[in-house]
């Protein structure tokens, strides 16, 4: 997994980043069609309400949240998260 630290980075990339006003709700962040990150919700609600539309949009036959982040991140190349 490749780390990214922000700090070494150009000033102008780092206001960008922090521009990004990341929150609890969780936030996907794509670039030329490509996802370059997600980072989970924290409110086991939003997580419920993720699930439900997620199972919905599937016809029920959807992947637990907690499955689909685990492949998402491995298609990216970053390490499970602890659980």
């Amino acid at each position: 997994m490749k780390h990214v630290n922000a700090d070494n980075q150009p000033e102008i990339v780092k206001e960008f980043l922090l521009s990004l006003n990341l929150d609890d709700d969780g936030s996907i962040i794509e670039c030329g069609g490509k996802l370059i990150h997600v980072t989970q919700p924290n409110n086991a609600k939003v997580i419920a309400d993720i699930q439900s539309g997620y199972d919905e949009m599937l016809d029920g036959k959807g992947r637990a949240f907690g499955e689909a982040d685990a492949s998402i991140r491995s298609e990216l190349g970053f390490t499970p998260r602890d659980s």
